[in-house]
């Protein structure tokens, strides 16, 4: 018999003064409510693994697409006949970039 199935036994005797035999139809009760519990909490951590795969390849594809707009606004920039200097939050919108793909990189 499960040692936790015995240690609740025990408990519903000091409890409630009630002595639970193994094969007592509330234990089980007890069995199949916990392979059911066991069953949902297998399911939730599978729905939680996809959702967390989903996202790191959401953010993979919000970097690249970063990456790329970036790439595609130095090279703008680079095949101008002039180049007007880049105002100040657009220096800090490059840094902020390249930070977001340097940390992902490393």
């Amino acid at each position: 018999m499960d040692a936790e199935l015995e240690r609740l036994m025990v408990e519903a005797v000091k409890r409630h003064g009630v002595k639970l035999d193994a094969d007592d139809p509330a234990l089980v009760v007890v069995t199949l409510n916990r392979l059911m519990l066991e069953s949902a909490a297998a399911s939730v951590a599978a729905d939680i693994r996809a959702a967390a795969g989903e996202f790191a390849a959401s953010s993979e594809r919000v970097q690249a697409a970063a990456g790329r707009a970036m790439a595609a606004e130095a090279r703008r920039l680079m095949s101008a006949s002039v180049m007007a200097p880049m105002p100040w939050w657009g220096w800090l919108a490059l840094a902020f970039l390249g930070g977001v793909c340097l940390g992902r990189w490393v």
